[in-house]
Order: structure tokens, then sequence, then C-alpha cells
């Protein structure tokens, strides 16, 4: 399963409530739960333990980086 980086940080922003940060060019959003989320730590963790591996979509309409997981390691991950 390949998952483009720019979802996976929209999805993460969402659940933490996050918001935007005030520099456009941070790397980075805030949750009033969390405090500040990285892409690097999102990155980090979809690494471990989901095991994810750098990726890149290459369509037509779509060029983005991407995270490949394997549906078996993310459905044990999430059991235990």
């Amino acid at each position: 399963m390949q998952v483009a980086y720019d979802l996976i940080y929209d999805k993460v922003r969402k659940l933490t409530d996050g918001r935007a940060p005030i520099n456009s060019n941070e790397q980075a959003f805030y949750s009033a739960e969390y405090g500040k989320i990285t892409h690097r730590s999102i990155l980090n963790i979809c690494k471990n333990p989901f095991r994810g591996d750098n990726g890149k979509i290459h369509t037509k309409e779509v060029q983005a980086k991407s995270m490949t997981f394997d549906k078996a390691i993310i459905v044990s991950v999430g059991e235990g």
C-alpha cells in the first residue's frame, strides 16, 4: 500500500486537531495536546513501528514522495 506524504500529514493534522504554522515554510504544525509536530517525526513513526519504506508515486496526474507499507504489518501493529 502506497500513501503520499501529503495525505499522511493531512490525516495526522486532522486527528490531532493541529493548526498550520505561521511560517508557511516550516515543516511542522501545532497541536494543543501534543505541541509541535514535525513532518520528520511523523515519517519516523511511519518507519518504526509500521516499517514504512520511502517511495515515489509517478503517474500522469501525480508525482509525489510516498511511504510504502505492508498491510499485514499495519494490521499486526494495530492489534498489538
